[in-house]
């Protein structure tokens, strides 16, 4: 019946993503395609990471049926999971090329969202003796950003490219005006690739390595591509990294590292661009409590809480001062009352909740709450029944986020330097704000880029770079 919640900080200050640095040893591994379009497990709440060092990322973005994309603060139902449903996957997801190292999105078999594979084609195939399209690979390397957890092998990466196969959910097809399950795009599990191998079997008598194999395939692959995506040019440069890029190679083997941190590159593609909310906190350790709370003894999670049950927070801490949107996921199969208050006041009730069963978490919104520069103290209180507990969650208004507080002048700036002072809020002194050069686009002053070195009128300032922000006093 216990399921523990998490708590971490989000709002830890500017950090910069890079390739390098590996969690784990390189190991064995083989890549299959897909994209059947539904909206990625890692755009709900309840799939993010407790550990800060994904968490960081938020959540993957999706997009309605006209690849417009929606907005976080919409508890959207996915296409592929309830008919009628309006969330889909986001076309801008599809793999590219930079400085001749692939990157992209895909599904992995371990349950963390936002996590980084770097894979490296051994020229080898995963079902049988190499054909000259997996030889053709050997060496290459690709980076992939996990935003579907599960559905796959142990040792396997589901990479998403367009005409990759539908798999076991379609609600591509109808996104793009075809019937479901069209055979326009291919197999089923194998997808337009799948076809060309099947007809370069029987055109070849099943020999690959008769004189003409790769191109073959490639020329079916790439005629594939441009028949289902010829009206669709970003969905088309997906399919066709496919043929060019990967050489239409199906099902490559490959070894693999779990990257520490994903490239900003890669970062950019999977935190939302347009939405109005981003992700602050997900709670993990609590300050104090009344009753007897079930609690893990390594650090202080909760996992369920009876009747009668509070829990306290003292250090929520918000950068600027605004209101919040604040969400609970629990899970219970008897009627439950949850209270909120914040800073002493009143912040919301969820009443006679119920979510049909223990292992049932369920993401509910408890309102908007209205936070205070620093430190925050929220109260939860059960007042009937049990309950487990999955998370707390706060998100903020990118428009409280992002925006500039105090006073500013006509002063402009020379150089930097940088010291603390009150709550961990850097002073910076006469000068521009100057950023090393691959990371400068990256970052951005008030929601506008910086670049590499922008002169900045003082005052008190939030400096954000992808799901990072961070407040800076200028003097």
């Amino acid at each position: 019946m216990n399921k523990p919640f998490f708590f971490s900080v989000v709002l830890a200050g500017i950090i910069t993503f890079s390739a390098s640095g590996f969690a784990q040893p390189q190991t064995s591994g083989w890549l299959s395609s897909y994209w059947d379009g539904c909206k990625p497990t890692c755009s709900w709440y309840q799939n993010l990471s407790s550990d800060p060092k994904f968490l960081q990322y938020g959540l993957s973005r999706s997009c309605g049926i006209d690849n417009k994309e929606l907005p976080l603060g919409e508890i959207a139902e996915a296409k592929c999971a309830k008919e009628g449903g309006p969330a889909y996957s986001c076309w801008n997801q599809i793999p590219f090329v930079d400085n001749e190292i692939a990157y992209g999105f895909g599904a992995t078999a371990t349950a963390v969202c936002g996590q980084c594979f770097e894979v490296t084609f051994t020229g080898e195939y995963e079902h049988g003796n190499p054909m000259p399209m997996h030889k053709a690979i050997a060496g290459k390397k690709a980076i992939i950003m996990g935003r579907n957890t599960g559905g796959v092998g142990g040792n396997q990466i589901d990479f998403l490219i367009p005409g990759g196969g539908l798999g076991d959910f379609d609600c591509f097809s109808e996104q793009i005006g075809l019937p479901k399950n069209s055979e326009k795009l291919g197999k089923r599990f194998g997808g337009l690739l799948g076809n060309c191998i099947d007809g370069a079997i029987a055109q070849f008598n099943g020999n690959w390595e008769a004189t003409g194999v790769l191109e073959w395939v490639q020329n079916c692959h790439r005629t594939g591509c441009n028949t289902a995506f010829g009206n669709y040019p970003t969905l088309l440069e997906g399919c066709l990294f496919h043929v060019d890029w990967m050489k239409s190679a199906p099902n490559p083997k490959a070894t693999v590292r779990v990257l520490d941190a994903c490239p900003q590159i890669l970062v950019e593609g999977y935190v939302p661009k347009s939405s109005k909310y981003t992700l602050l906190r997900k709670f993990m350790e609590f300050t104090s409590s009344t009753g007897s709370p079930n609690v893990n003894s390594s650090n202080k999670t909760i996992s369920s809480v009876n009747s009668g049950v509070t829990l306290t927070y003292n250090n929520v801490n918000a950068l600027v001062a605004g209101t919040y949107k604040m969400s609970v996921a629990i899970a219970t199969t008897e009627q439950t009352t949850i209270s909120v208050t914040v800073n002493g006041q009143s912040a919301g009730t969820l009443s006679n909740i119920t979510t049909g069963g223990w292992g049932t978490f369920t993401a509910l919104d408890i309102g908007n709450v209205n936070l205070k520069e620093g430190d925050n103290i929220i109260v939860f209180s059960f007042q009937t029944n049990s309950v487990n507990i999955d998370y707390f969650l706060l998100l903020g208004d990118q428009d409280v986020i992002e925006k500039a507080t105090g006073t500013s002048s006509s002063s402009s700036l020379t150089s930097s330097s940088s010291s603390s002072s009150g709550a961990n809020v850097p002073i910076l002194t006469a000068g521009h704000l100057t950023l090393a050069t691959s990371q400068a686009k990256y970052y951005k002053l008030n929601g506008t880029p910086m670049g590499t070195a922008k002169p900045v009128a003082a005052g008190v300032y939030i400096v954000k770079t992808g799901k990072e922000i961070k407040k800076i006093v200028v003097r």
